[in-house]
């Protein structure tokens, strides 16, 4: 039971990842063509940054909130501080 919740987990996050990087994609695509093209550079560099910090982000806080076994204290299970499950995108 246990291993099936965490493969529904795992392709849940994996499915929606997708879905982020996909919109990232078309915002970037948005942001280029309202700026001149010698500035095109910039724009997807802030957007690969972007991606980036955020995911980042959501590996060191987020995943600990939202992940499985949450509970009161931020973080309680499946976050970074924890060392049975030290990257839980992973497992």
């Amino acid at each position: 039971r246990a291993d099936l919740e965490m493969a529904v987990l795992g392709i849940w996050l994996l499915l929606h990842a997708i879905n982020i990087t996909f919109m990232q994609a078309g915002f970037a695509l948005l942001e280029l063509g309202s700026v001149r093209s010698k500035h095109a550079k910039s724009i997807l560099f802030k957007n690969v940054s972007d991606m980036g910090i955020s995911t980042l982000a959501w590996w060191l806080v987020g995943f600990g909130i939202a992940g499985p076994g949450a509970s009161g204290a931020i973080g309680n299970d499946y976050a970074v501080r924890d060392e049975d499950n030290f990257l839980p995108f992973f497992h």
